[in-house]
């Protein structure tokens, strides 16, 4: 029987997602939009995000694979 892991960012949903961080720490997420990008996933693709600061000092996290692109503000954290 496979044990039942909940996601390690909002506490709600079953987790679907397994990632192993440097140091071995495991990590098991939802695949919500606002838990893999908690992750620094992006949501369509599954890959890391990209971030980079615009001239105007706004953080922008995109993917390098899709269209995918949202600010720090946007994401809920500013």
């Amino acid at each position: 029987m496979t044990e039942v892991h909940y996601c390690d960012n909002c506490n709600d949903h079953e987790a679907e997602v397994k990632l192993a961080a440097p140091g071995g720490e495991i990590k098991f997420l939802c695949t919500s939009p606002e838990c893999l990008m908690s992750a620094g996933m992006c949501p369509d693709c599954n890959i890391d995000l990209d971030v980079k600061v615009k001239d105007t000092g706004e953080t922008v996290y995109s993917c390098s694979a899709c269209s995918f692109e949202v600010t720090y503000k946007e994401m809920g954290q500013a």
